[in-house]
């Protein structure tokens, strides 16, 4: 049957990973092939967890009006308020950019190299 711990879109481009087994088919050819590819599971995984949310009346971390102080809100409530989504951390995290993922690869692979 299918994997439902699996995104379908990914299921459907035939895209499944094994942690820590090497993948010869391998269709990775660059480091922005791998940026874009990272920038698109990042959208997959907010939706899921958006989905998530909904089906166990979850919450996210919000800032508050003052922009000061946060706090959690039902994610039942945020859904419907374009101002409060913008308030909301969880929804409005980023990428980090292409020199900083560079460093945590070759950090990863003891490679020592300064940017700058």
């Amino acid at each position: 049957g299918d994997d439902e711990s699996q995104h379908p879109l990914l299921m459907d481009l035939g895209v499944v990973t094994v942690p820590g087994a090497k993948d010869a088919a391998s269709r990775v050819t660059s480091f922005n092939q791998l940026f874009c590819q990272g920038a698109i599971s990042m959208h997959l995984l907010m939706e899921r967890i958006k989905d998530w949310a909904d089906q166990s009346k979850g919450m996210f971390k919000e800032m508050g009006e003052d922009e000061v102080e946060a706090s959690y809100a039902a994610w039942s409530e945020i859904k419907r308020d374009d101002e409060r989504m913008r308030r909301c951390l969880s929804l409005n995290s980023r990428m980090k950019k292409h020199q900083r993922c560079i460093e945590k690869l070759l950090r990863s692979y003891n490679v020592l190299l300064r940017f700058g």
